[in-house]
């Protein structure tokens, strides 16, 4: 790809596309038709909206990316003793309000950030599964540091400039 392809922002496809993958797979989460592969997805939109935010893409707060990653492990733990693979319904706000926060990050970082964020999951992925871990679990993808959450997430997205993900 030329250099100043790299420049250029997502074709609007492309964006709209994984958006459109993405909510529908929180929706599946939301109706309880999910599976750990929704839950995967969520976690991973969390770790690439984390390393967007570290770039510089957007505003949000480490304690509102702490309180989504706090709810998504939190029902992923249910999920496994219940099998029943669903969100409650203040998880599936706070997934929501992500999305929403992705969704701008996404139409606003150009190709090279984003392949960037892309190639640093996939080392981390393939680090993990060297490792012998499963990193599919959302319990084991801590990106973001901190205490854990004082205030409501949907707040904290407009707050501080940089999110800090966990160096593993």
């Amino acid at each position: 790809m030329p250099a100043s392809m790299r420049l250029l922002l997502l074709p609007t496809e492309v964006t709209c596309a994984l958006l459109i993958e993405y909510h529908m797979r929180l929706a599946n989460l939301r109706q309880g038709r999910g599976d750990a592969r929704h839950f995967e997805t969520m976690a991973d939109v969390i770790a690439i909206t984390c390393h967007l935010l570290a770039a510089g893409y957007v505003e949000a707060c480490p304690e509102g990316m702490a309180e989504v990653q706090d709810a998504l492990v939190r029902c992923h733990r249910s999920a496994e003793v219940t099998g029943v693979w669903a969100v409650d319904s203040v998880t599936f706000d706070l997934l929501a309000d992500l999305l929403t926060l992705n969704e701008r990050q996404m139409r606003s970082a150009p190709f090279h950030v984003v392949e960037t964020v892309n190639k640093r999951m996939l080392e981390a992925a393939r680090a993990a599964s060297s490792a012998g871990r499963p990193d599919s679990l959302p319990a084991e993808r801590d990106v973001v540091a901190g205490p854990p959450a004082t205030r409501s997430a949907s707040r904290c997205f407009s707050g501080l400039r940089r999110c800090r993900p966990r160096i593993e």
